[in-house]
């Protein structure tokens, strides 16, 4: 399963934390995967929201 885990719906892109078992601190990988992923949602005119967000109750540790 992937660290960061990429929703879309309609205009909305949700980037969901996705790393319980460290209390979903951030790695490099997903440090340039949501990188990746912010600048491709800049390019995207559909694109209105971005929604960053821990999985369960947890943002991050780090």
């Amino acid at each position: 399963m992937s660290d960061i885990l990429v929703h879309r719906e309609n205009a909305i892109l949700t980037l969901t934390f996705n790393r319980l078992d460290k209390k979903n601190a951030i790695t490099q990988a997903m440090y340039a995967t949501l990188a990746d992923e912010l600048e491709a949602a800049a390019k995207d005119d559909a694109v209105r929201v971005v929604a960053i967000q821990g999985a369960a109750e947890i943002f991050t540790a780090g």
